[in-house]
């Protein structure tokens, strides 16, 4: 049953419609949501690091684009080793129903 046409779950954010237990910021932490639904991030690592040294913010800030450089590369390679095996199904689908069209 839904309340009011918002929906089966109580809020009225962008996720209303899942169950608060499948939510970005239940699986992810608080303020998620908001940097998944188009805040900036450099809004959320200024509130993060706002008080941290200078040196400090950049020693971090630069582990974090080694770990988001990182994550990219690995992202390339899964969705490149994802098309491969896609293609290889395919052709071994076509390939079937070559075998089946020439025998009938």
């Amino acid at each position: 049953m839904g309340w009011w046409r918002r929906g089966r779950w109580p809020g009225n954010g962008p996720w209303a419609h899942l169950p608060p237990w499948e939510r970005p910021g239940w699986i992810y932490g608080p303020g998620y949501c908001w940097r998944a639904y188009g805040v900036p991030g450099w809004y959320y690592w200024r509130s993060v690091l706002g008080s941290a040294a200078p040196q400090d913010e950049a020693r971090v800030l630069e582990e974090y684009k080694r770990f988001l450089e990182e994550e990219l590369r690995r992202m390339n390679e899964e969705y490149r080793r994802f098309i491969e095996e896609e293609i290889a199904r395919v052709e071994a689908r076509l390939k079937e129903l070559k075998q089946a069209q020439s025998s009938t």
